[in-house]
């Protein structure tokens, strides 16, 4: 795992800035409400910032892909413990309750599936996390939207 990724200091606003730029063409044209959360004090992670981008790139590319009616992003982050909890919230079509348990293995595409997905994103996000000592939650109620939680360890002092 070491080989693959190269650890630093990161900031998840640095992160979640970069995110955004990359997809504010679409935001844009798609004409979606984000907000977002960041607490100035957020301490660092020790993270590959090259990887930490890829999973919010695949949380937000999910997110956007599946909100109808209901454009609106909340991206937030707050300190929990020896912790940092970055989430993605949506107002989209949600996750079946019976599919949770699925939705990060590899190709799994669930009844909501749009086209042009390759149910790889969540299998991603989950691996990324995985290998930075994190957690992922995913919390979701068909119809209402979706909540994915990353923890990540904060950087020791």
């Amino acid at each position: 795992v070491a080989d693959l990724y190269s650890f630093e200091r990161v900031t998840l606003e640095a992160i979640v800035d970069r995110s955004l730029q990359e997809f504010a063409p679409t935001l844009t044209a798609e004409r979606f409400e984000v907000h977002v959360d960041l607490p100035e004090e957020l301490p660092a992670v020790r993270a590959d910032p090259t990887a930490l981008n890829l999973m919010l790139n695949n949380l937000l590319d999910n997110a956007i892909r599946y909100s109808r009616e209901r454009r609106h992003l909340t991206i937030a982050a707050r300190r929990s413990g020896e912790t940092v909890v970055l989430s993605v919230a949506d107002q989209g079509v949600g996750i079946p309750a019976s599919e949770i348990g699925s939705v990060t293995r590899k190709f799994f595409r669930g009844r909501q599936a749009v086209a042009g997905g390759s149910g790889l994103g969540l299998a991603i996000v989950d691996r990324i996390v995985t290998d930075h000592a994190g957690a992922l939650e995913i919390k979701s109620i068909a119809g209402s939207g979706t909540t994915v939680s990353v923890t990540l360890p904060i950087l020791p002092p």
